[in-house]
């Protein structure tokens, strides 16, 4: 017997979501199939099994946030039985979770679980994201919840809700309750939505705003605008990757003094190199020529001349780095990764068009490594294919600083006295202060500026 683990593809993942099973229960699978998919906060990887066996006991669905080690289904041999899961191993092995080679080596997995109530890292009990639902509008304490599986379900909160007596007053929710005494709303007067009749929270809320709208139309107020009530689109919950960026962004605001610098760069050099080169960068990687390769060159040769900015900020100081790897943010439709270019000051401009090109695309396919994703030492920023003239990025921890690009523009600019209209890029960089002087900021940018204008020494 095999213990199916969520297993841990980062040194900090504490959860992983499981976007869904590969193969279906009771069906036999092979050591080293695909098995299930999951994501985390950076990447989403179809995960191997590591033994062979029926798939039995699968008692974690589709959407499911589970921590890291928690047992989520059982491989059976030939003649096994399924049976119930206990804390500790026994005579079962927990099965390594297996990613192919996207996944880190050494990375270790547990199990921890407890009768039919399986609590998470933080003791919260395992339950499907209906029955948390269900629970959290009847105000049920889900501790108190038996499970007929695995898992609380939403079977089962609605079993557990019929059981309840009624006690001679009208039944609602704890929170309903609540909230009808907070507005002085009788709960008799209203017709509740959920199981035989109960009043739910949203029931209040409801005749809470029918009350406010009715004491609003009898008072004429000039000029009035009604007030909209909106209903819910879609709710986008702050989990896996858009979770991720939440926290760290939110983090790195609060914590790092952000200093934004913006200088413009004049890119006539820069187009005409991109121009002269695209056919032969074409030829070496099968990719022409973009700015931003252009760009993370120029960038990586300068930040050799500028160490501060080349940093990351841990305990006990300052950590100046060697070699420049580089991040590129790349958008995705629901959200931003970050893949790491190692070693970028060396690389040439037809490898590292490659490098940027396979590193795009695998990132809107979710198949990058995690060993992609971290150990970033500065990241660059561009949104000029966009149109965007202009804009401020947030610096990714722990790193000291990101540089922002925009579109390249026409402009009318002095030249010698003179009206002249170029092609202009604005860049803006923003830095940790704690870290980074503004002056220290300013020569790099500078610097950029300059090597930008006189690209051609990147062919050096």
């Amino acid at each position: 017997m095999y213990r199916v683990v969520m297993p841990a593809l980062e040194m900090a993942q504490e959860t992983g979501t499981l976007l869904r099973w590969l193969k279906q229960e009771g069906e036999t699978v092979q050591r080293g199939e695909p098995l299930m998919e999951i994501e985390t906060d950076k990447v989403t990887l179809e995960i191997e099994a590591g033994g062979s066996g029926v798939l039995a006991q699968v008692n974690a669905a589709p959407g499911d946030v589970v921590p890291v080690g928690q047992v989520i289904a059982l491989l059976l041999a030939g003649g096994e039985a399924a049976q119930a899961l206990s804390p500790d191993r026994g005579a079962a092995e927990t099965l390594p979770a297996r990613a192919g080679d996207r996944r880190p080596a050494g990375s270790e997995v547990s199990s921890t679980q407890q009768g039919s109530r399986r609590r998470g890292a933080e003791g919260q009990v395992a339950a499907s994201p209906l029955a948390r639902r269900l629970a959290a509008e009847h105000g049920v304490d889900l501790r108190h919840v038996i499970a007929a599986s695995g898992r609380v379900t939403k079977a089962d909160v609605e079993a557990w809700l019929e059981q309840q007596p009624a006690g001679g007053r009208t039944a609602a929710s704890p929170l309903a309750r609540r909230l009808a005494g907070e507005r002085d709303i009788d709960l008799a007067t209203l017709n509740g939505s959920g199981p035989e009749g109960a009043v739910l929270a949203g029931d209040v809320r409801a005749a809470a705003t029918e009350a406010e709208a009715t004491s609003a139309a009898e008072t004429i107020v000039a000029a009035a605008e009604p007030t909209l009530v909106h209903e819910l689109r879609r709710l986008v919950p702050l989990t896996g990757m858009r979770g991720a960026i939440a926290a760290r962004t939110q983090a790195s605001a609060q914590a790092a003094p952000h200093i934004s610098l913006t200088l413009s760069a004049d890119m006539r050099a820069a187009l005409l190199l991109q121009q002269q080169l695209s056919s032969a960068v074409e030829t070496a990687s099968g990719h022409k020529l973009t700015l931003t390769a252009v760009l993370a060159r120029v960038v990586a040769v300068t930040l050799g001349s500028h160490p501060r900015l080349n940093a990351q900020l841990l305990e006990g100081g300052i950590h100046e780095l060697r070699p420049v790897n580089l991040g590129v943010a790349v958008a995705l439709d629901d959200g931003l990764l970050v893949p790491v270019i190692r070693d970028c000051e060396r690389l040439g401009l037809a490898e590292l068009q490659g490098r940027l090109n396979d590193m795009a695309q695998r990132a809107r396919m979710r198949q990058l490594m995690s060993s992609e994703m971290g150990g970033g030492s500065f990241t660059l920023s561009n949104l000029g294919m966009y149109g965007i003239e202009h804009f401020t990025a947030i610096i990714n921890p722990p790193e000291v600083a990101i540089l922002a690009v925009g579109a390249v523009q026409e402009r009318v600019v002095a030249d010698a006295g003179q009206a002249a209209v170029r092609p202009m890029l604005q860049m803006t960089i923003n830095v940790d202060h704690r870290a980074v002087d503004g002056a220290v900021a300013a020569a790099f940018l500078r610097d950029v500026k300059q090597l930008l204008e006189d690209p051609w020494s990147l062919l050096v």
